[in-house]
């Protein structure tokens, strides 16, 4: 409960240059649920800050007697097709001004028709499926080849438009359009004044439209990706201990909404430093895999293990006492807070455990079904391979989630602080990971 103010704090004293948060794009903005203003997009020149995220697009009307210029915020799945120009007159349907109503005669879902550029208008009357996806899955059908929508707000939200759907809505959608994958057409959310006005004038004198996608390294995932990931995360416990956590309202990550809320009252830039989803669950995989070099590795963790304890109850000069530093937030824990921790760990546990007991059942019935044991010897066969998956895991996965992430995050602290010539900074990140960035940085001063 206190870090947000530590937060704070520490922003306002420091006055750095930059601050870095323990986030990656996409959590950052499935987690900012109120919108935030984007950069002017009524100027020819890309706009400054955040401007990354905005997509280009001209229009030219009545002949070419009229051009202009915009930036549109675009689609997490734009960049399936970066590089490529589309190009075609924009269509505003008068019947179907949501895009939310089939078309009369269904095309065929295959390569890219060089049709129209469809235009509609955010959201959709009396609750109906009104997602970007369902709406560009539709365009498809009708011969779109790209769809602008006109945004209900006058600003445009400051990250990709596409991500932070429940797994509820996908599987919905995907049951509604027989789709897996990303959707087949790129999506461009328009400002409303400007969106308006290209309305207006595409009914008038016809307008064509023009741009070219971008190359995007935003984290985006297919469902079939995401079925995955999730049965991982609960699997593992994380989405267990998650979601138990939720239910009690706690809300985890605080301290880095307020950061970011610091560093933009006082103008400074904040960037996010940690590893997508997409690259967390590719490091586990790689860790766990019972390679010879990860067997090596696991047994060099155990052979590291007393000086690591060493040094956390007793840490050198210069590093954070995070045993301390856990007593003292501790006790600014509610009963709420503690029953939602408690809870949650006992599950997530009971979980991963289960899972784990199952291996070594199973493994134990292997070993006694070809012969190399009796049947009074499944019991003990049972309890060391269960000693050894645990003693093979442990470090692996604290190597996967905390150490190699410890090293990612330094890399980007550096690149970042040289990228921007910042002299002073504010990095907020977990306990677990503060010494261990600590001490690789200052390894690589040396």
């Amino acid at each position: 409960p206190r870090s947000p103010v530590d937060a704070q704090v520490t922003v306002a004293a420091v006055a750095p240059d930059l601050v870095l948060i323990e986030l990656d794009d996409e959590r950052l903005g499935v987690r900012r649920s109120d919108r935030q203003p984007a950069p002017s997009t009524d100027s020819a020149s890309p706009p400054r800050g955040g401007a990354d995220s905005l997509q280009p697009i001209s229009f030219v009307g009545d002949g070419g007697a009229l051009t202009w210029h915009l930036h549109a915020q675009r689609a997490v799945w734009n960049v399936e097709w970066a590089s490529e120009v589309f190009r075609g007159m924009v269509r505003f349907d008068p019947g179907n001004e949501y895009g939310v109503r089939p078309p009369d005669g269904r095309g065929e879902c295959g390569e890219r028709p060089a049709g129209h550029l469809a235009l509609v208008r955010r959201g959709a009357p009396g609750g109906e499926l009104a997602d970007f996806a369902y709406k560009a899955h539709l365009a498809h059908l009708s011969g779109a080849q790209a769809l602008l929508v006109i945004d209900s707000q006058p600003q445009l939200p400051s990250s990709r438009i596409g991500p932070g759907r429940s797994l509820r809505d996908e599987l919905r959608l995907a049951w509604r359009t027989r789709r897996c994958g990303f959707p087949p057409l790129p999506v461009l959310l328009l400002p409303k004044a400007e969106g308006e006005r290209l309305r207006q004038m595409s009914g008038e004198v016809g307008v064509v439209g023009e741009f070219r996608a971008l190359p995007d390294d935003y984290p985006r995932r297919t469902l079939r990706r995401r079925l995955c990931q999730g049965c991982a995360m609960l699997s593992s416990g994380i989405g267990i201990l998650y979601g138990i956590i939720s239910f009690f309202s706690v809300d985890i990550g605080c301290e880095f909404e307020a950061a970011l809320n610091a560093a933009e009252a006082r103008g400074v830039p904040c960037v996010c430093i940690d590893v997508n989803m997409n690259d967390f669950w590719g490091r586990l995989g790689s860790a766990l895999l019972p390679t010879p070099l990860n067997i090596y590795r696991a047994a060099r963790a155990w052979l590291a293990f007393p000086r690591v304890l060493l040094l956390f109850l007793f840490p050198p000069r210069g590093y954070i006492d995070t045993l301390g530093s856990i007593v003292l937030h501790v006790r600014a824990f509610t009963m709420r807070i503690w029953a939602a921790f408690i809870l949650g760990g006992l599950c997530a546990s009971l979980v991963t455990s289960g899972i784990i007991e199952l291996f070594g059942w199973g493994g134990a019935q292997a070993v006694e079904m070809s012969g190399a044991i009796d049947e009074a010897d499944v019991e003990d066969a049972r309890l060391l391979l269960l000693l050894g998956l645990k003693l093979y895991l442990l470090p692996r996965v604290y190597d996967a989630v905390a150490a190699s992430r410890d090293l990612t995050m330094l890399n980007n602290i550096v690149e970042q602080a040289r990228s921007r010539d910042a002299k002073r900074l504010v990095a907020v990140m977990g306990a677990a990971h503060a010494n261990g960035v600590l001490g690789l940085a200052r390894r690589l001063a040396r």
